[in-house]
């Protein structure tokens, strides 16, 4: 099953719930009302499906795949969206063109897990992340890479210190509070535990040894 199978599977009510469930509360108020939103939402699903699929870049036992895990800014859990080649590495789906993108199967081991909505909402939400259409997305790619580009012949270089003065003179964003030692060790003791359970989950997913 590729994405454009997976789009005449869903519920699309309840991955437009789950995707704008995505955003910040900051968003959510910004975004528009429910009734325009979910139209343009339904016209990108209807886009999906017209997508002729291309194989140019894809590898054949690639396919994508949709993790619940743990968060490691909270105690909650987050969902993420990858293609997995066996190759033991994940790679973003974000930036891959969307008629490369549906030419993937989506993992049954995702979907048996998860359900069809809730893998639809996780790859709708990672692929529109640069552009919410074809068109769109490709020009949000080409300008960020471009953008990569000029930076990496940066010859200047910035301390964390230094940016976060940067932020607050030009932004007015406060730099980070002081940590003690003590709230530091327990910081790295949550990270290792979640970076561990999350590399557990990934490895079974995957059937394999999986970095992370």
């Amino acid at each position: 099953m590729n994405l454009i199978d997976l789009m005449n599977k869903i519920d699309a009510e309840k991955v437009f719930d789950l995707f704008v469930g995505k955003f910040s509360d900051e968003l959510k108020t910004a975004k528009l009302g429910r009734e325009k939103s979910f139209t343009e939402f339904v016209a990108l699903i209807g886009e999906i499906k017209a997508l002729k699929p291309s194989v140019r870049n894809t590898k054949a036992d690639s396919s994508i795949m949709v993790a619940r895990l743990r968060d490691f800014d909270g105690d909650g859990f987050c969902y993420s969206a990858f293609v997995f080649n066996g190759d033991g590495e994940r790679y973003a789906i974000d930036m891959i063109p969307w008629d490369e993108l549906v030419a993937i199967d989506i993992s049954d081991k995702s979907i048996k897990l998860y359900g069809f909505d809730e893998v639809a909402a996780e790859i709708l939400w990672d692929m529109t992340f640069w552009g919410d259409s074809a068109a769109a997305h490709k020009r949000g790619v080409n300008k960020t890479l471009k953008s990569l580009k000029k930076a990496s012949k940066c010859k200047k270089y910035y301390s964390l210190e230094e940016l976060e003065e940067s932020l607050f003179k030009k932004h007015g964003i406060l730099p980070r509070e002081k940590k003690t030692e003590e709230q530091l060790t327990a910081e790295r003791e949550k990270n290792q535990a979640v970076h561990e359970e999350n590399k557990k989950i990934l490895c079974e997913l995957c059937g394999m040894d999986v970095i992370y």
